[in-house]
């Protein structure tokens, strides 16, 4: 985007399934698909509203264990983000679709609970920009 200080893209990911098999205390690599529903809206300055736009994401990923509590989880994820803005009696729909990469760290706290963090780079792969 020309202006990326004036707008802010919020994305927010729910939903997250993944399947896989359960693997005890075992350091062994694991293969999984995962999706999920995103829900993201766009903020500028001449407008700020509450129409949220729905999309999903989908993909996969390698967990591979470095100790019994810490891996590196490569994955690679198609996603749907965009937004609903309403102005002047019309609306505008933008839908962008990427394909993400991120390669997560990922902490094991409890053997049902673990934390994700890392960078990832999105390549934009298309946009559609609709009026009403």
């Amino acid at each position: 985007m020309k202006n990326t200080k004036r707008t802010l893209y919020a994305a927010v990911v729910t939903g997250l399934l993944a399947f896989t098999g359960m693997q005890a205390q075992e350091k062994t690599a694991a293969f999984g698909f995962k999706g999920g529903l995103n829900f993201s809206n766009m903020y500028t300055d001449t407008v700020d509203d509450n129409n949220i736009l729905t999309g999903f994401n989908a993909g996969l990923y390698a967990k591979l264990p470095i100790t019994n509590s810490i891996a590196i989880q490569p994955e690679i994820n198609y996603t749907t983000k965009g937004a609903e803005l309403v102005t002047n009696n019309s609306t505008s729909k933008f839908n962008v679709n990427y394909i993400e990469v991120p390669v997560l760290l990922v902490a094991n706290l409890t053997e049902n609970l673990n934390v994700h963090v890392g960078p990832y780079a999105a390549y934009m792969v298309s946009g559609k920009r609709t009026f009403e």
